[in-house]
């Protein structure tokens, strides 16, 4: 793993995932809290046993650092990392322990062992994980973790200092009788946790999956147990994406359209997509409904009448997949636990101008919020906007619109989906095309802001919108009206203006109440 990514500051978080037997088959022994020596301590070459502040203790290999080096280890509040395991759509419930180490970025020549006090019931599995602090992505930690439930105690393997955490799995008792019945397994067990991998990891959404060994060296002869865990983040939202070759043809043409399905940044096979069609002239899709392949694309092909006018084509899919996923190895790898399970229900419009044009194209438009707190965020919109010029140098065009935003940050997060109908009109002059504010009609959606504390996820905001004649603002930042006039002059009648050149872009930039708005268009040639 590459860990010049990784926050510079160690957050170890344990919590009690699966379960190996019952919480009776062994006795608990209670743990003496040891002396508190400085804050910190000197670890040499010569390694050693180091004992930090409320029992945490830092066993260190010789070799391990190459000179004398202060170390210093803490407990974290838990409120501090919360957040990160609502995200994760875990309680916090279970939590055994949040550990801080400096200093910052701290490697080491070899695996130490970080022991930690804890409440553990026999049987019950620690995972750990990082986080970075800064984007709040967490991935499975490759390590060992050797857990000792009548001691008190785990011993978590470490090569560095870096940002993890830990998100608690559902509780599994299939083994709990094999437990029972061999006490041993209860004395002391090793979990190995590796084959680290990320499916795929994009802004707010992380996939990974991880393989958890867990082994008896108490027992004799005793098989160990495998695991297999698939984890989809809170930040991974389903997403359809359609396109079409050309979103203006001539009456009989045809173009091909590609729906593709995501979550976020996996591609879903086997999902099912329907097309359909409206507007005002005859038009044909072909197929009327596809299964995702491997890439999660399914295609067709539109075929317009010998009327001219625009036609909207809507692909529709409905994805359902499940938050976590837990194989094990007991009888053969099997389908243990799993949940919770999410679905959505997508669409997605392209418009298609059927028409003879000399000059025809799309524009397509994209906006960046930065405000006073440091958050960014992008708003996605769906497919370009059509547009032809006609004989008298008049724009005509535009069709479907949606605008999305989906963004997870420490303290909560926002979902929001504004759709309508976006109009485009202008004129061309002296090979540039200038473009009016674009009119936007049939407004519908829905906006949900929450935070997190103590009791999960509350609702700070929630906004079902649909409104044909008005926009939607969201903290005085209008969504689907990111446009402000030129000043031109004597003439301010246009809103944004582009060069009769394909691939030609265009920004404009505004502020309000503190908050910045960058609006990109762009200009694409048929």
């Amino acid at each position: 793993m590459n860990y010049s990514i990784l926050n510079n500051r160690l957050f170890l978080i344990l919590a009690l995932p699966l379960f190996l037997g019952f919480h009776s088959c062994c006795s608990k022994k209670k743990v003496v809290t040891p002396v508190i020596e400085d804050d910190k301590v000197i670890i040499s070459p010569a390694g050693g046993e180091y004992t930090f502040p409320e029992g945490i203790i830092l066993k260190v290999p010789a070799g391990a650092v190459d000179k004398d080096t202060a170390i210093d280890l803490r407990y974290v509040d838990s409120l501090e990392v919360y957040p990160f395991l609502y995200r994760a759509g875990v309680s916090p419930d279970g939590l055994l322990a949040c550990v801080e180490g400096f200093p910052d970025g701290m490697e080491f020549q070899s695996s130490v062992q970080l022991i930690l006090p804890v409440d553990l019931d026999p049987g019950e599995i620690p995972v750990v994980y990082s986080i970075n602090l800064e984007d709040g992505s967490y991935w499975p930690e490759e390590t060992e973790i050797v857990c000792k439930p009548e001691e008190g105690t785990i011993a978590v393997s470490l090569r560095h200092f870096s940002s993890t955490a830990v998100k608690k799995l559902d509780a599994y008792e299939g083994l709990s009788e094999e437990c029972q019945n061999t006490p041993c397994r209860c004395i002391q067990y090793k979990v190995e946790q590796r084959d680290v991998d990320y499916l795929c990891s994009d802004g707010n959404c992380q996939i990974a999956e991880t393989k958890l060994k867990v082994s008896f060296p108490a027992c004799d002869n005793a098989s160990p147990e495998e695991f297999f865990l698939r984890e989809v983040g809170e930040g991974c939202v389903p997403k359809l994406q359609l396109s079409v070759t050309s979103q203006v043809v001539p009456p009989g043409g045809q173009t091909n359209v590609t729906a593709r399905v995501m979550l976020d940044c996996e591609p879903r096979h086997g999902q099912s997509v329907d097309f359909s069609l409206s507007g005002s002239v005859p038009a044909f899709v072909d197929p009327t409904y596809g299964t995702t392949n491997d890439a999660g694309e399914t295609f067709a092909v539109f075929t317009a009448g010998d009327e001219e006018g625009s036609v909207t084509l809507t692909a529709r899919s409905t994805v359902s997949y499940y938050q976590d996923i837990i194989y094990a190895s007991a009888g053969g790898m099997q389908e243990i636990g799993r949940g919770p399970l999410k679905t959505k229900s997508l669409n997605q419009g392209v418009t298609i101008l059927i028409e003879d044009a000399t000059i025809s194209g799309t524009v397509s438009m994209d906006a960046v919020m930065y405000m006073e707190e440091g958050m960014v965020w992008d708003f996605d919109y769906s497919n370009p906007l059509p547009f032809m010029v006609s004989e008298n140098d008049s724009i005509n065009g535009g069709g479907y619109l949606a605008c999305m935003l989906y963004e997870i940050f420490g303290g909560g997060g926002i979902d929001l989906f504004v759709e309508g109908t976006a109009n485009l009109s202008g004129w061309l002059e002296n090979d540039t095309l200038y473009f009016d504010s674009p009119e936007y009609t049939d407004g519908s959606g829905y906006v949900d802001m929450w935070a997190y504390d103590q009791g999960g996820r509350v609702s700070v905001l929630e906004i079902d919108y649909d409104d044909p004649e008005t926009t939607l603002s969201v903290m005085g930042i209008f969504i689907m009206d990111h446009t402000a006039t030129e000043d031109t002059g004597s003439d301010d009648r246009f809103a944004f203006k582009l060069p009769k050149e394909d691939g030609a872009e265009t920004q404009l930039t505004f502020v309000e109440d503190g908050t910045e708005v960058i609006l990109t268009f762009r200009l694409d040639l048929e």
